[in-house]
């Protein structure tokens, strides 16, 4: 709602601020580095993951903990998103894998895997404005295209050289950009896959 500003850091901890830089309260039940934090879209909650796989959803008014969620296996998170109504929250891991949860109960709705390797890190995630795509960066230079309802792979864009760090979509859902390691953003279309331009 524009009304918070979450951060996250190396002390495990999470701050939740105002725009105007005033700090409300800090959320401190990590154990382990907190990789990325969420607000989601009501500004109601906070999702968190840390290394180690562990998410925690807080209720940014209180810094009550409505729920804990881990990832099935050892590797770390490195992202954390939220559908737009709020219904999901989406993770990437460091062992090859997507994660869609149910935000209101944790419950693990489906595992999504990023290619044969169980080692790759899947640097960023975003939903697309519609609800309908998923987009994940990852280790392997690929962007992935998914629908989120379902889990399906739709289509890989390819043409990094290097690891995507990070992946965005336009307002009107109608282009995907991708950043990567290789000192590139690219910029593709959603429907089709082709690359329009670097």
């Amino acid at each position: 709602n524009g009304q918070l500003i979450a951060s996250a850091g190396m002390d495990c901890k999470v701050n939740l601020w105002t725009p105007a830089g005033e700090l409300l309260r800090t959320f401190d039940k990590h154990e382990q580095s907190v990789k990325d934090v969420a607000v989601s879209p009501d500004g109601e909650r906070i999702a968190s993951g840390s290394d180690g796989g562990v998410i925690y959803v807080w209720k940014s008014s209180t810094g009550e903990v409505l729920q804990t969620m881990k990832h099935e296996e050892d590797g770390d998170l490195h992202c954390v998103t939220w559908s737009h109504d709020g219904d999901l929250i989406i993770s990437g891991s460091g062992a090859s894998k997507i994660y869609v949860w149910k935000s209101t109960s944790g419950e693990l709705l489906r595992t999504l895997q990023c290619g044969a390797e169980d080692s790759q890190i899947v640097d960023d995630v975003v939903v697309s404005p519609n609800g309908e795509l998923l987009i994940s960066g990852s280790e392997d230079g690929k962007v992935r295209v998914w629908k989120l309802s379902s889990g399906e792979l739709v289509r890989t864009l390819e043409g990094h050289d290097e690891w995507v760090n990070a992946v965005a979509v336009s307002p009107d859902g109608a282009l995907i950009a991708s950043a990567s390691d290789d000192y590139s953003v690219r910029v593709w279309k959603s429907n089709t896959g082709k690359h329009v331009r670097t």
